[in-house]
């Protein structure tokens, strides 16, 4: 306690320097706590629930399209189940939207998940009210039950224990039977609010092996290794294909740590933030640790009166290291409240991140918080620390209050700017590719307008638009009836310039389906797929997509009329290159299909996606439940929106209505990510940048002063003041050129873990590893400016009077 009375009294006397170090690391420390909070929810936190670890995903792969995770066919599921003997529990899921419609209130799109009946179970996930699902609730026919989450609940009911209540969903009435924690939901973006028994969600297609719509999780049994169940796998899946070699030939499984499987996207980006905060830390502890050493220098006298009068070096060193500890902790604190702040405005500016209702300052962030504190005084505080206490007492009180040790002490400052330089360079060149990348990024053409374009998407409910049965398919008048009532409305809104129907929003993938060319012959191996986009015929003209060759489709292609396609670039080079694909067939669905045009194509999910081969069809003919209404409004999108619901009210008061926005916003959130990560490097890049300029500028203002009777000297001998400018700038040369040669090899060694999250660069880009160092070198002038301006104005005359 008396040290760190003693240090705190120290700090109060010289507050410039305690304010500097304090926002240094206050900064430092609160980015880093921040980052670390976003990544410990993200990537570091275990899944709620019983041995995460043993948890798995058993994806479905296909070699068609040469996809490693896609969902199982309920067939597929059952034949797994049978044929495994490495999983102790294996339950499928099927995620989806539903329409929750309730008397006097408007319809609600809900997240539902399908799970078997033992999923809770497998997962060790207990209900806070009520009861999980039985084997009787997970078969065709069975009474409707759901389990609601508990926010779900509180938001909808006002109460937790909401069972024996009921809901509708798609126009079914649904009895809640129990009620389950948040953590219960392993979706990778929003939460489930809705758990229904999976057997009849899927019944209409519950046999049907070429429809891959469950996602399956396991449990590995005790002693069971990853490897063990991936081997166990490929057999099951080669066996499978053999005796079902129509629907699984060329299908395989990869089995996947559940955490894995939600945080993989996520996972290399926020690697880097952390490692870029943590580049901030270190830098600003050789920051204050150069400022710890300047401050040295005033106090060599009293340390060396501590040293006579009988303190040993440990007990020297100890009062400093308790200085650092208290410095530390005060920036510590600071830090923790601007983590607060940061953390806050990074949720803000962020896209959607998995598990990111868990973000946030919690006892490990704290923890870690505080381990950061005291690294930071430790890394600041050691070196000064044991620098300063070998001071030797005759010599120090010798030379009064300045100077002792003064060149050794230089030049570990010295190699602390080289240090902050170095990092400086090698954060700034990751900022450089990241800001590149991103430009590069907005720089695509993703093959449609989206300028004065908003969307609206729904689900028609099978209740009220009951499909047809496979054999029936596409004869579905409810839904042709809708369709073509629904764009004649919209068409009357005022300001509404066109409008069309898709399967899916212009940026969703959608699905695949195999295809291959009529009249060419197949191959034994795996038969190609394509994206197949059902869409009405005002849809390109709509999103402005151009027409390459060929026509665009009509109200005339129904149907009842022989079948037609258009197709877009990427699969006229993958099926027809060099060819003139137009009045060719493809067979898709069992049926040839006539090529009537081409057009550019869009981009599916956005810039950072490849644009790939798919075909378009009439919607009249390949009738989905799932749709999006795609609106171009004259002038801006949001203008027509109110307008639009209400037609939509009008045709369907229960039709809930989803992703309603302007479709450039969306185009804009498929860039969010890369883009935060960009803006977030560089600040912290600009950050080392500004701290590497202050070490800098310290250490060459710091020799001046400290060679002044020197420079006295030199200009009373005959030294003109360009030589004395040249002096001084040769050592700030020295540093800053050590430093960038130093960055330089250490960012070849570290930017090639950028390679996953760049877009069409190369991690040693030559204009960023040209451009770094030039504008490193730029601001190390500017911080040697005033120094060097100091000295070459320096009066000899008072100079040689200066102790």
């Amino acid at each position: 306690m008396q040290d760190l009375k003693f240090a705190i009294r120290n700090l109060a006397k010289s507050p410039g320097y305690a304010v500097a170090a304090i926002l240094t690391l206050a900064i430092a420390i609160g980015a880093n706590t921040s980052m670390f909070s976003i990544l410990y929810a993200v990537v570091l936190r275990p899944l709620a629930f019983r041995e995460p670890d043993r948890v798995v995903r058993v994806w479905a792969t296909d070699l068609h399209n040469d996809s490693q995770r896609e969902g199982a066919s309920s067939p597929d599921l059952r034949d797994w189940k049978q044929q495994q003997r490495v999983f102790s529990a294996m339950v499928g899921t099927a995620s989806g939207m539903l329409n929750l419609t309730e008397p006097n209130a408007d319809p609600e799109r809900i997240a539902t998940t399908g799970v078997s009946h033992d999923y809770f179970s497998m997962l060790g996930m207990q209900p806070v009210a009520g009861r999980g699902f039985v084997p009787n609730d997970d078969r065709e026919g069975a009474e409707p039950v759901a389990i609601v989450s508990d926010a779900f609940a509180q938001r909808r009911f006002g109460a937790t224990n909401v069972t024996g209540r009921g809901i509708t969903l798609d126009g079914k009435a649904y009895e809640i039977v129990g009620v389950m924690p948040k953590d219960a939901s392993l979706s990778r973006s929003s939460g489930t609010d809705v758990w229904l028994p999976l057997t009849p969600l899927l019944a209409p297609l519950a046999e049907v092996r070429g429809v891959h719509n469950v996602y399956v999780l396991a449990r590995l049994k005790d002693g069971v290794t990853l490897a063990q169940a991936q081997s166990a796998m490929d057999v099951i899946s080669v066996r499978l294909e053999k005796q079902y070699p129509e629907d699984n030939k060329g299908r395989g499984a990869f089995v996947e740590p559940v955490l894995d499987s939600m945080v993989r996207d996520a996972r290399p980006r926020l690697w880097v933030l952390s490692a870029a905060v943590l580049a901030v830390l270190l830098i600003a502890c050789i920051n204050v640790a150069g400022l710890m050493l300047a401050r040295a220098d005033t106090r060599a006298r009293e340390l060396a009166i501590r040293a006579s009068l009988g303190a040993t070096r440990g007990r020297i060193v100890r009062q400093l290291l308790t200085e650092s500890v208290a410095l530390a902790a005060i920036g510590g604190v600071l830090g923790i409240a601007l983590a607060f702040w940061m953390t806050r405005t990074v949720l803000a500016l962020a896209p959607a991140l998995p598990r990111a209702d868990a973000i946030g300052i919690n006892v490990p962030v704290l923890v870690f918080a505080v381990l950061a504190t005291m690294l930071s005084a430790i890394l600041f505080g050691i070196i000064p620390s044991l620098r300063t206490s070998a001071v030797q007492p005759a010599s120090a009180l010798a030379a009064g209050s300045r100077g002792v040790i003064r060149g050794t002490r230089t030049a570990g400052r010295g190699v602390l700017v080289v240090a902050e330089v170095a990092l400086a360079v090698i954060l700034v060149i990751g900022a450089g590719l990241l800001l590149k990348s991103f430009s590069r990024l907005l720089a695509v053409d993703v093959g449609l307008q989206t300028t004065n374009i908003v969307t609206f998407s729904m689900t028609l409910p099978q209740a009220k638009y009951p499909p047809p049965s496979r054999e029936q398919y596409p004869d579905w008048p409810s839904a042709m009836n809708f369709y073509d009532r629904l764009l004649d409305r919209v068409a009357q809104v005022p300001n509404v310039t066109g409008s069309a129907l898709a399967m899916a929003h212009p940026l969703d993938p959608g699905f695949t389906s195999r295809t291959h060319v009529v009249g060419r012959p197949q191959g034994d191996g795996p038969q190609d797929e394509v994206r197949i986009r059902p869409v009405t015929h005002a849809y390109f003209a709509t999103l402005g997509i151009p027409l390459q060759r060929g026509r665009l489709l009509t109200r005339d292609d129904r149907a009842d009329t022989p079948a037609t396609v258009l197709i877009n670039e990427a699969l006229v080079r993958k099926y027809f290159p060099g060819e003139d694909p137009v009045g060719k067939q493809l067979e898709f669905w069992g049926a040839p299909n006539t090529i009537v045009g081409v057009v550019k194509g869009e981009r599916f999910g956005g810039p950072q996606s490849e644009a790939e081969p798919a075909l378009y069809a009439p919607l009249s003919r390949l009738p989905m439940s799932n749709l999006t209404l795609v609106v171009r409004a004259r002038g801006d999108a949001v203008s027509v929106t109110a307008s639009v619901r209400a037609a939509i009210k009008e045709l369907d008061p229960d039709m809930a209505l989803y992703d309603v926005e302007p479709l450039q916003d969306t185009l804009e959130r498929t860039v969010a990510t890369p883009k935060l990560q960009a803006v977030l490097i560089a600040s912290f890049g600009a950050i080392a940048l500004l701290l590497a300029a202050i070490g800098l500028y310290a250490l060459i203002a710091y020799q001046v002063q400290q060679r002044t009777n020197e420079i006295g000297v030199r200009l009373a001998l005959g030294a003109t003041r360009a030589e004395i400018a040249k002096l001084v700038l040769a050592r700030a040369a020295t540093l800053a050129l050590t430093g960038i040669a130093i960055g330089l090899a250490g960012a070849l060694a570290t930017t090639r873990f950028l390679k996953a999250v760049v877009f069409e660069i190369s991690t040693t880009d030559p204009a960023i590893y040209a451009g770094v160092p030039l504008l490193l070198i730029a601001i190390a002038l500017l911080a040697t400016w005033i120094p060097v301006r100091r000295a070459t104005r320096l009066d000899p005359a008072v100079a040689l009077h200066t102790d």
